[in-house]
């Protein structure tokens, strides 16, 4: 936790200061480089949800257990800038960051089954508080474009990029209420409710997801104030870490997927307001389906029930998803 908080801090003052060097030195590069310089600022909210599994058998997809997280909504602050270098006539090499620092705050419930009884029947389910403590989502994009000039107040910008995310998110569960069957038994939705305090912790929750994806997008410029964007990025290199600290029984359950595959669709719409600043609308819909890999159990001092010998590894049992609708407004400002 401590190290996610370091590098949740160290992501916020790289970015910001980025800002700043980029709006203070923006005129002394121009007059060495034929570059535009320009800074985005923004509000939004995320509307999605996490996903976590386990499997009942390594080579199977039957479920064992499913976890889901909302996400529903979390408001943001963004940040991101671009820097675009003319090459030659209508070519264009661009870098670009883009930051979105999450405002802690309660986000909907979590969602707990397990399938343990005869015939893989449903047998337990839980309903928690959620609240996420923290997240940083990072993009960096590198590549170039060109530009076809259609009329003077027409013309079409067609880009490709290489991009790495990566997305840091942290949960807590807390009160709500569980419903388990006995023995053998499925579960039915008349067994009794049983409530936990209301701001007691359940179950601690991270995600760290890195993908590597190729990207393309395309802007049409209109009426000398207007742009439309669309881009897509899409990819199977996916690298999750995550942590899943069950505070009832002191087990820890550290997951590793891989794999599966992750889209990014994006659509901005911008009016040049002014001659250095726009103000914009952005939304898009990112998801990532089919991770799987190992995941290992360590027991704490307080273990009621989990790993004997304190820690066991299994093989291809863990899955994780996630999926998300973004949503900002915004102001641009570019030299």
């Amino acid at each position: 936790m401590i190290i996610a908080k370091k590098s949740i801090f160290v992501s916020i003052c790289i970015l910001f200061f980025s800002s700043i060097i980029v709006t203070v030195e923006a005129e002394s590069f121009q007059q060495k480089l034929p570059i535009q310089l320009s800074t985005d600022h923004s509000f939004g909210f995320l509307y999605g949800q996490a996903e976590e599994i386990v499997y009942r058998h390594e080579n199977q997809d039957t479920y064992l257990s499913q976890l889901l997280w909302d996400i529903k909504p979390l408001m943001y602050l963004g940040l991101k800038a671009d820097i675009d270098i003319s090459l030659v006539q209508d070519w264009t090499l661009f870098f670009s960051t883009n930051g979105k620092f999450a405002i802690p705050m309660l986000t909907g419930h979590m969602e707990d089954r397990d399938w343990m009884a005869q015939d893989n029947e449903l047998s337990h389910f839980s309903k928690s508080n959620t609240k996420i403590q923290s997240a940083v989502l990072l993009d960096a994009s590198f590549g170039s474009s060109y530009t076809l000039n259609i009329t003077d107040q027409h013309s079409l910008r067609f880009s490709l990029m290489g991009t790495v995310s990566i997305m840091n998110y942290s949960w807590r569960g807390f009160g709500g209420y569980y419903q388990y069957a006995s023995g053998n038994s499925p579960w039915d939705s008349s067994l009794e409710k049983k409530y936990w305090k209301n701001e007691e912790t359940v179950i601690d929750y991270s995600q760290n997801w890195v993908v590597m994806s190729p990207g393309i997008k395309i802007d049409y410029d209109f009426l000398k104030q207007f742009t439309l964007s669309i881009g897509f990025n899409i990819s199977p290199s996916i690298k999750l870490t995550a942590v899943d600290n069950h505070v009832k029984t002191g087990v820890t359950w550290t997951d590793s997927p891989t794999g599966g595959l992750f889209t990014d669709t994006r659509f901005t719409f911008k009016w040049q307001a002014l001659t250095n600043m726009n103000l914009q609308f952005n939304a898009s819909y990112r998801n990532i389906s089919g991770s799987r890999g190992n995941d290992s159990a360590d027991a704490g001092s307080n273990i009621i029930e989990g790993p004997p010998d304190g820690h066991t590894d299994y093989g291809n049992i863990s899955g994780a998803g996630y999926q998300a609708w973004d949503f900002s407004l915004g102001v641009g400002f570019f030299w």
